[in-house]
């Protein structure tokens, strides 16, 4: 009975140690119950062509009949803390999902994976992290005793700092869409 106990509470810890899970922004939001899926999927596309400034290159798929879009997208990342002579300067990627439904609309924002990108000639080293998560800590394994230097980056700082960023970024994002998405669509055409 008490190696079942053990083997448990080994199994339990081991669960809690690789429970992270991606970073995600997601919601319904409900409208006025009588507009359609096809004028909030019109609403999202237009609002897409708007918020991005090459939006047919970020829109994955249209799917018209299921009222349906999916883009691929990024967003600069410039560290707001000290991580030198490390680089992780670069872009976080991220996928946007759109459903609608008549009277309601989901967002899903996430899949964040973070890219170093820096200049060869720097001397900097590129680091990346890969896929954020929701953890508090930083799981990815990070070497730093090759790195010659009277400071060492922190990863937990850094870590916190790109989930900080996210989190503005993605609010910001957000609350462009909702308004994007409030907009009325003009169906008269104007005499010219």
């Amino acid at each position: 009975m008490r190696k079942i106990t053990i083997f448990g509470l080994l199994l339990f810890l081991s669960s809690m140690t690789f429970s992270q899970q991606p970073l995600l922004y997601s919601d319904v939001v409900r409208l006025d119950t009588i507009t359609s899926n096809k004028d909030l999927y019109t609403r999202a596309l237009i609002w897409l062509t708007e918020y991005y400034d090459n939006s047919a290159s970020i829109i994955q798929l249209k799917d018209d009949e299921n009222c349906l879009i999916i883009g691929k997208a990024s967003m600069i990342y410039e560290p707001k803390i000290d991580v030198r002579p490390l680089s992780d300067n670069g872009f976080i990627y991220y996928t946007i999902k759109i459903y609608c439904k008549n009277g309601r609309y989901k967002y899903v924002i996430g899949e964040f994976v973070h890219q170093a990108t820096s200049d060869p000639d720097s001397g900097l080293i590129n680091y990346n992290f890969g896929l954020i998560t929701d953890s508090k800590t930083c799981k990815k394994e990070i070497d730093f005793s090759n790195i010659a230097s009277f400071r060492r980056p922190n990863k937990e700082e850094i870590w916190s700092d790109m989930q900080d960023q996210i989190k503005n970024y993605a609010t910001n994002l957000i609350e462009s869409l909702k308004v994007g998405m409030s907009k009325k669509i003009e169906t008269k055409q104007p005499n010219w």
